[in-house]
């Protein structure tokens, strides 16, 4: 098959001495020799003038066995594939048959020259059981004389062929360029007669000028004769036009398949013949897979042969394109198995894959600011939002962009690179860790210190629940899992469980719960952890006790404590005191001076463990200096450097200034000395009417004192009068 430019073709000189290579047939089929041979065959495409680059190999296919005269090199059992035209002549089917596992039959030379044989060969090829397919030589000047042409070739070749052929060899259009649209043309249009596969012959030394959409087209023939097998992808290399086949006058265009193509690709009538830029035409050699996917054995793909199924996002190494039994395009992976070339099952991936996320992570966590898009294409056009470096992402998906780069699809619809440099995958319960540098913690648990980052390696050492622990770093283990990094060989866990995120400070603020606080001095009162103005409730006054609930904690790692009220105040040590439960049976609002109503001891720490050895006898009187606490919150009265008193009410009474003017202990009967009202309360804020008169005697039944430390005297009647001295003899 070659440009059919009309004209006697005449052998006038034999090539003698040539060492060409040639095929020996046993059984039909060719074996490789090296051969002397002084009479090589005419060419089989007679209207050809131009070589195809190299001297053809001389195959003869009548051979039974090998002369003496030559050495057998190599063997195989490679099909005969012929490509015939009327310049073979009339053929003697019946011994051609014999030979031939496929012939190629030319229907036409443009749409002016139907082959005059191709009728007889075709009814001949069917008559004596030899699969063929028909081939037209393309002479189309543009687009539209493309699509007559095809439609000739159609309606010319007989129905029983199993693929088509458009053969290009010269520049039949305006230009090279030009080239391209018209085959395009010619086969889209052939496309829209037959479902049957439609194939390219392309001059070898024209295919890259030409650079024709070789994606259109189910398989790719190309013509180079000689040892040199062609430079680009091919399906069938048409390698001599000096074959010799019994049945056949002269030479003839004898094809080899390509490696991993089977003779069933062109015999059978199945395949992808339907959409032909559906599968991979070129070794892809890596792909992800885009579904879950079936690995088999070899290229038969039956149940028989399945090996196993791959998930979808699997990484893949293609070792090259073969052809199934029944003609479809399978990608042979380097592993050995097989697997459909379909592109809706896989997509080529960037060669340096290995430096992005390929297997889905249930989640990442930004390690530079990334954007992200709506689509996988990362134009301004698509871009949505950014995700700051340390945000935690649930990803749902892995998606590819038409190039093969794999992009994060996040759990909000957007898209994000998956460069290990923007992100890393993390455990899907990582918001159960501290995942970014805390600065300090406070354990809430017991930990062990570890030397490795796994925590497999105990280092002996032990932290103990309340310890404040600064951290140098997170590190992470292989699967994404955090870990607080101490100190060089320190790692303890980061589970939030174990421990909380507080301020380098912590020390200044109260971090156990307290049952109750006093607060020491106006704070403010929040509804919520935050201090915010959104948040503000109220002032608080100095000497007000809370019961507490709880202690909670900022995202900053601030304590705040919570009242039994739903209020947050601040848990600052210099703002809330932790008090006793019982704290309102001592004084925790500092009195000016107290009274002693039982022997009290002296000591020389606000924890009372160490006496002065002074002791107070009951009546005695002593100026406070101020209220301190000790650490479980229990208030003492300081009187003195380095000395304390205890503040419990039972031991020591508030008494006002003036307290020598009354009677500060009881008397049984007092004689009043001029009028004296009877109050029904010790704070005097109601009179019962009843008036003592001058010189009345009066019995008292006890002694009991105002908040403000004034004492009354108590009637039997549960009454009051006052104590003051000077209203009595």
């Amino acid at each position: 098959m070659k440009m059919k430019k009309l004209h006697k073709w005449c052998i006038t000189t034999l090539m003698v001495m040539l060492c060409v290579s040639f095929v020996y047939v046993t059984n039909a089929h060719a074996q490789e020799v090296t051969a002397t041979v002084e009479d090589l065959p005419t060419s089989g495409s007679p209207d050809r003038t131009t070589e195809w680059e190299e001297t053809p190999y001389a195959t003869d296919t009548t051979q039974t066995k090998t002369p003496s005269s030559v050495m057998r090199v190599a063997s195989t059992s490679a099909p005969i594939i012929a490509d015939i035209s009327h310049h073979q002549g009339v053929i003697n089917w019946e011994k051609a048959s014999k030979v031939l596992d496929l012939v190629i039959i030319r229907t036409q030379d443009g749409s002016t020259t139907q082959d005059r044989q191709h009728a007889f060969n075709e009814s001949s090829a069917i008559k004596y059981g030899v699969p063929f397919g028909v081939y037209a030589f393309s002479r189309a000047t543009d687009k539209a004389d493309a699509k007559v042409e095809a439609r000739d070739f159609y309606n010319r070749a007989n129905k029983n062929a199993k693929f088509y052929v458009v053969d290009v060899e010269t520049v039949s259009g305006s230009s090279k360029s030009a080239m391209r649209g018209i085959i395009n043309s010619y086969v889209e249009e052939l496309r829209s007669l037959t479902n049957k596969k439609v194939g390219l012959y392309i001059a070898h030394h024209l295919y890259s000028d030409f650079n024709l959409d070789t994606s259109k087209f189910d398989f790719v023939w190309i013509p180079r004769y000689g040892a040199t097998k062609p430079s680009y992808a091919y399906d069938l290399w048409q390698y001599t036009d000096r074959g010799i086949v019994s049945g056949i006058s002269g030479g003839v265009d004898l094809s080899r398949l390509a490696p991993n193509v089977p003779l069933s690709y062109f015999t059978k009538d199945v395949g992808q013949v339907s959409d032909p830029a559906a599968y991979y035409k070129e070794n892809p050699e890596k792909i992800a897979t885009k579904k879950s996917v079936t690995l088999y054995s070899s290229s038969t793909f039956t149940s028989a042969n399945s090996v196993k199924t791959v998930s979808k996002n699997t990484i893949l190494d293609v070792a090259s394109l073969a052809k199934s039994d029944i003609g479809v395009t399978v990608l042979k992976l380097k592993n050995g198995y097989y697997m459909s070339a379909k592109k809706v099952d896989s997509v080529k991936t960037v060669s340096n894959l290995s430096s992005y996320i390929t297997t889905v992570p249930k989640k990442v966590m930004v390690q530079v600011t990334t954007g992200g898009y709506s689509k996988t294409t990362l134009s301004n056009a698509n871009y949505e939002r950014d995700y700051e470096v340390g945000k935690v992402l649930t990803v749902s998906d892995i998606a590819y962009t038409s190039s093969g780069i794999p992009r994060l699809k996040l759990s909000d619809g957007n898209y994000i690179t998956a460069s290990k440099k923007f992100t890393f995958p993390v455990i899907s319960s990582v918001l159960n860790y501290h995942y970014t540098n805390p600065g300090y913690v406070m354990l809430e648990a017991n930990v062990n210190i570890y030397t490795d980052v796994d925590l497999t390696n105990k280092s002996g050492k032990r932290k103990v629940i309340g310890d404040v622990l600064k951290v140098q770093d997170i590190a992470w283990t292989s699967e994404g899992q955090p870990r607080l990094k101490l100190g060089e060989n320190q790692y303890i866990t980061a589970y939030k469980t174990s421990s909380i995120k507080v301020r380098s400070d912590i020390k200044n603020y109260l971090t156990e719960v307290p049952k109750k606080v006093v607060t020491l001095k106006e704070v403010s009162a929040y509804k919520g952890v935050n201090f915010t103005d959104k948040n503000f409730v109220d002032l608080v006054a100095p000497n007000k006790v809370f019961t507490i609930k709880g202690i909670e904690y900022t995202s900053a790692g601030t304590p705040r404590v919570k009242t039994s009220t739903g209020l947050y105040l601040s848990a600052k040590k210099t703002a809330v005191q932790n008090v006793l439960a019982s704290i309102n049976n001592y004084y925790y609002i500092k009195p000016n001076r107290v009274l002693f109503t039982k022997a009290t001891s002296v000591f020389t720490t606000v924890e009372c463990d160490v006496k002065t050895g002074k002791t107070y006898k009951v009546g005695e009187f002593v100026k406070i200096q101020a209220v301190e606490y000790t650490k479980s919150g229990v208030p003492r009265l300081k009187i003195g450097e380095n000395q304390y008193i205890t503040a419990n009410k039972l031991f020591v009474q508030k008494v006002n200034s003036t307290i020598e003017a009354y009677y500060y202990s009881m008397p049984t009967t007092v004689v009043a000395a001029q009028k004296i009202p009877v109050f029904t309360t010790v704070s005097f804020s109601k009179k019962t009417g009843k008036v003592y008169s001058a010189g009345s005697t009066i019995k008292v039944i006890g002694l009991e004192w105002t908040s403000g430390g004034t004492p009354r005297l108590k009637l039997a009647t549960g009454q009051y009068i006052t104590a003051k001295l000077m209203y009595y003899k």
